[in-house]
This record gives structure tokens, sequence and C-alpha cells, in this order.
């Protein structure tokens, strides 16, 4: 390709640039915990990267928190996040992004399977 044709992402929107590894829908519950506080909240999508959730309160970008979930047709996963984005959806739903931060290959693996398997 000629000039920056092939490194333009211009006509990406943000968050598709932020992302590293693509995610699939994922309505499950997830167990969340932050500030000794926790709640099973519904799940939104996953990928090998992160989750997102929504929540009823609004939680600082930054965050840590802790995300327990199962896999399907895998493991139970309980793991750190950092809380990369929170965007009000409607009154009192907040959805989350969380950024997984100590999250163990297998499961990486496991995680990836399930985004790549055709429904």
């Amino acid at each position: 390709m000629a000039g920056n044709e092939e490194t333009d992402m211009t006509h990406l929107s943000e968050p598709l640039l932020r992302r590293k590894h693509p995610r699939r829908a994922f309505l499950r519950d997830i167990g969340f915990l932050y500030q000794g506080q926790y709640q099973v909240v519904p799940g939104f999508e996953i990928g090998e990267g992160g989750t997102a959730v929504d929540l009823p309160v609004e939680i600082p970008e930054g965050a840590t928190v802790v995300l327990s979930f199962q896999i399907p047709h895998g493991s139970f996963v309980i793991t750190m996040g950092e809380v990369r984005s929170c965007t009000q959806i409607n009154e009192g739903c907040f959805r989350l992004g969380c950024l997984f931060k100590s999250i163990q290959f297998e499961h990486k693996r496991e995680i990836r399977t399930f985004v790549s398997a055709r429904v």
C-alpha cells in the first residue's frame, strides 16, 4: 500500500482502537467485589482481555475490583480487574469495562475459544 493507508485507522471509533482482543456477548451473571461490597451483576460481553458488566452504581475509572464468573463449557474464574470505563446507559444503570489484571493463561485460552466459537 502506498503512503500511510496501511496504518490509517481514523475511521475506527475510539473503543475499537483501544481493544486488543475481540469480544462476544456474555449475558450471564458475574460476581463483582468492590470495596468490600459483593454483588452479582449482569454481564454484557467478554474477551480474553476483559469484560463489560452492568451495575446500579458508578465506579471510578482505575478502581481495582474482583470478578468471578463461569466460562461457558469451561472453568470458574476469579480474577482481579481494573475499571477502564464507566458509562451511564440509563437511569440507575452504568456499564463498566473491566480489564483482567491477573487472569491465568488457561482461562484466557478458554475465553478465546468461547469468543471464536460459532453460535
